[in-house]
């Protein structure tokens, strides 16, 4: 999981990481929880918009620890419809993860009804415990697949949104350094004019 998270983030997000890695496991747990009688959560709009709240709160914080606060309002928000778009995060990562969910858990639902219309009672009597048995294995192992799949989607992105908006971390502490370096230069180089002045103040009056 690291190596395929820093390959995302690029090494800059590592405390996020067992965050990443617990959400992983989350989702897939969530996903696959009819296998023990139990309906999806991630087939709930409720779990995965709390999910995407998480991730679209990371963003902001973030965005505060790579520029500081007054310089993420102003690169955010220097563009008036960021109003607009800043919620795209929060709407499609919960969206994706909940449609995904609910429409394999309604397909798993109809596809045997609609099969079952097209046989026989020949069938229902002597195949159809079988078919049942089979069904439920492939459905499940595709489900837990899909779940997987959806999972690592959904890290993928929360890691990337929060590694661009965290931007070249060292770089801007690098410009920081600088910056004071200058101020500091700046007060010795002022220091020694004043001297010079006052020096040749004196030299005058001598």
């Amino acid at each position: 999981f690291d190596t395929y998270l820093d390959g995302i983030t690029g090494g800059k997000m590592r405390r996020t990481y067992p965050y990443l890695i617990t959400l992983f496991f989350l989702i897939l747990f969530c996903s696959v929880t009819d296998l023990i009688g139990l309906a999806p959560g991630s087939a709930s709009l409720g779990f995965t918009l709390t999910l995407g709240f998480i991730t679209f709160i990371g963003i902001f914080v973030a965005g505060i620890i790579g520029e500081g606060l007054f310089g993420f309002l102003f690169n955010k928000y220097k563009n008036p419809l960021e109003f607009i778009t800043q919620f795209s995060p929060l709407i499609s990562l919960s969206l994706r993860l909940f449609g995904a969910t609910f429409a394999f858990v309604m397909l798993a639902a109809v596809i045997p009804e609609v099969f079952l219309s097209f046989t026989g009672q020949d069938f229902i009597d002597n195949i159809f415990p079988w078919f049942t048995i089979s069904y439920s294995w492939a459905i499940s192992g595709f489900g837990a697949a899909m779940s997987a799949i959806q999972a690592t989607v959904f890290i993928s992105l929360s890691a990337s949104y929060w590694g661009n908006q965290l931007g070249d971390i060292d770089a801007r502490k690098k410009r920081l350094k600088e910056k004071k370096e200058l101020k500091k230069q700046s007060k010795v180089n002022k220091t020694i004019e004043i001297r010079k002045l006052k020096n040749k103040d004196i030299r005058k009056e001598k």
